[in-house]
C-alpha cells in the first residue's frame, strides 16, 4: 500500500490532489474537447489544438510528436525542417542503399545536405 504524506492529505483537502490514474489519448482527448482538461502536446488533438491558437510552433509539435514515439521520420535531409509523420507527405529517396527523408520534392532533387 502506497504510503501518504501530509502534503498529499492537504492537496486532497483543498481539492487539487493529483490524478492517480492515467487517462488514455481517446480520453484525454475527449476530456480536451469537453472543455475538461486543458490541451497538451501528448495527444494529436491537444497539438492541433495548440497548433490552430498559435500556442506550439511547428518545431515544437514534431518535437512533442516524436516524443509520442511518432517522429521516426526526424527532419529533412536537405533544409532540416521537422517532417510530418504521415508518410505521404514527405518524399523518400534510397541514397547509397540507405533511406533518405525529404520535406518536398525541391529538396529531394537537391538531395542530402553535406554534412
Amino acid at each position: 500500500m502506497e504510503e501518504k504524506t501530509i502534503l498529499d492529505t492537504n492537496l486532497k483537502k483543498e481539492g487539487i490532489a493529483e490524478e492517480t490514474e492515467e487517462k488514455t489519448a481517446d480520453e484525454k482527448e475527449e476530456a480536451i474537447h469537453e472543455g475538461e482538461m486543458d490541451s497538451d502536446t501528448s495527444t494529436e488533438a491537444g497539438r492541433e489544438e495548440l497548433m490552430e491558437n498559435d500556442e506550439i510552433s511547428p518545431e515544437e509539435e514534431a518535437f512533442s510528436e516524436g516524443a509520442e514515439d511518432n517522429g521516426e521520420l526526424g527532419v529533412c535531409a536537405h533544409c532540416g525542417k521537422p517532417l510530418s509523420q504521415n508518410k505521404e507527405e514527405v518524399v523518400e529517396k534510397e541514397i547509397d542503399g540507405e533511406k533518405v527523408w525529404f520535406c518536398c520534392d525541391e529538396c529531394a532533387a537537391k538531395g542530402k545536405k553535406a554534412e
